[in-house]
C-alpha cells in the first residue's frame, strides 16, 4: 500500500508522504520483528538489527504530516535521534557474519541483555511520549476539519498504543524472557502492531479526504452583501459574546454557530482577514491581553494569568502569538506601556 501510494504525484509533493512513509517503515519493522522468530536471521545474519533504529523514525514522520510544512534544518534536527543511532549501529553492521550469529545466540540462549542496544529502546520511548505532546498539541493549532481532526486523534490514540506494546516488548524480553511460551506473548504483540497499521490503511482507503492536505480555497460563492453579514455576525460574536475565551474553541463550533460550514468559514476569514481561524481568535485575544497588561486595576495579575483569562491554553502559545501579532514579548509591552 505504501509502495502504491509513493507513486502517486500529489502525495509524494505533500505532508502525505510523511504519512505514507511512516506506514512504509512501520511494514517494514514489523516484517523485521516478525523474521527474528524463523531462521531468517540465522541464515542471513547481516539483517541482524537492520530494523532497530526505525521506531525513531515513528514519531518525527507523523508529526511532519500533521504540522505546517517544515524547513529542511527543521526536519534534519527531527531525524538526528534516528541518525545518531543509526551512526553508532554502523560498527556492529561492519562485523562478520560468525561475529553477528554469536551476539544473536548470546542473546537468545543466555537471556544477557545489551545495555547499549536496551538503552537505545528506552530512548525510543522517551521519543515517542515526547513527540505524543507535540503531536497533542498540532489539535489544538492547526485549521483543521472535524474529520481530520478526528484522523489526528485516531493516529496519537494508535501511537501511544504502539509505545505501550514497545514498552511490554523490553520489560518481556530484558527481564522475563526465561519464561514458557515467550513467542506466543511477541507474536500477541505483533499481532496488535499489525491491527494498528491495517487499521490506518482501511481508514486511508474509506476516507479518501484524509489524504487530501489543505487545499487552496476555491473562488468565494458569497456575494459581498452575503460576506458583509457573515463579518458584522463574527464582530458581534468576538465584541459582545468574546466567544475567544473559550481556550477550547474551534472552527466547527463558530462555523455551526453561523450555518455555514467549516471551509465556508474558513474561506471567508482567509478572504475578508487575510488569517485562518486560529490568527483570527487569537488576534483577539492578544487585544484583551493588552488592556489587561497596561491596566492599573490588573497590575496584581501575573503573565500566566494574564494568558488564561485571555483565552490561552498554554503560555508558550501565550507568548508565540504575542511576539507575532505585537513585536515583542508580553513583560516588555508592559514595562513600555506603564513607564
Amino acid at each position: 500500500m505504501s509502495l502504491i501510494l509513493l507513486l502517486k504525484h500529489s502525495v509524494r509533493n505533500s505532508n502525505n508522504l510523511y504519512l505514507v512513509l511512516f506506514l512504509l517503515f512501520f511494514s517494514l519493522f514489523l516484517l523485521g520483528k516478525n523474521l527474528y522468530w524463523g531462521a531468517f536471521y540465522i541464515q542471513n545474519p547481516h539483517f541482524i538489527f537492520s530494523v532497530a533504529s526505525f521506531p525513531l523514525l515513528f514519531g518525527p514522520f507523523l508529526y511532519f504530516y500533521m504540522a505546517p510544512k517544515q524547513r529542511s534544518i527543521v526536519i534534519l534536527l527531527h531525524l538526528l535521534p534516528f541518525l545518531i543511532v543509526l551512526g553508532d549501529h554502523i560498527p556492529f553492521y561492519l562485523l562478520g557474519a560468525e561475529a553477528k550469529l554469536e551476539f544473536l545466540k548470546s542473546m537468545v540462549h543466555t537471556g544477557r541483555i545489551n545495555f547499549r542496544f536496551f538503552a537505545y529502546r528506552i530512548a525510543i520511548i522517551l521519543q515517542i511520549a515526547v513527540y505524543l505532546v507535540f503531536i497533542r498539541k498540532l489539535l489544538y493549532n492547526n485549521e483543521l476539519s472535524a474529520t481530520k481532526i478526528n484522523w489526528f486523534k485516531n493516529i496519537s490514540f494508535l501511537f501511544g498504543g504502539f509505545g505501550i506494546i514497545y514498552m511490554l516488548q523490553i520489560i518481556v524480553y530484558g527481564f522475563f524472557n526465561q519464561i514458557e511460551n515467550i513467542a506466543l506473548y511477541f507474536a500477541i504483540m505483533m499481532i496488535a502492531m499489525a491491527c494498528m497499521i491495517l487499521f490506518l490503511i482501511i481508514k486511508i482507503v474509506l476516507i479518501p479526504e484524509l489524504l487530501k492536505w489543505k487545499p487552496k480555497h476555491a473562488r468565494s460563492k458569497f456575494s459581498k452583501e452575503k460576506k458583509q453579514g457573515i463579518k458584522q455576525v463574527l464582530s458581534s460574536l468576538m465584541s459582545e459574546e468574546k466567544v475567544y475565551l473559550n481556550p477550547k474553541l474551534r472552527l466547527i463550533d463558530i462555523a455551526h454557530r453561523i450555518n455555514l460550514t467549516e471551509h465556508q468559514l474558513s474561506q471567508v476569514l482567509h478572504e475578508s482577514f487575510n488569517m485562518n481561524f486560529y490568527e483570527f481568535i487569537n488576534s483577539h485575544r492578544i487585544a484583551m491581553a493588552k488592556e489587561y497588561l497596561i491596566k492599573p486595576e490588573f497590575k496584581h495579575f501575573t503573565i500566566d494569568a494574564i494568558a488564561q483569562e485571555s483565552g490561552f491554553q498554554s503560555k508558550s502559545t501565550f507568548y508565540d502569538a504575542f511576539k507575532k501579532f505585537v513585536g515583542t514579548t508580553p513583560s516588555n509591552y508592559k514595562k513600555a506601556n506603564l513607564s
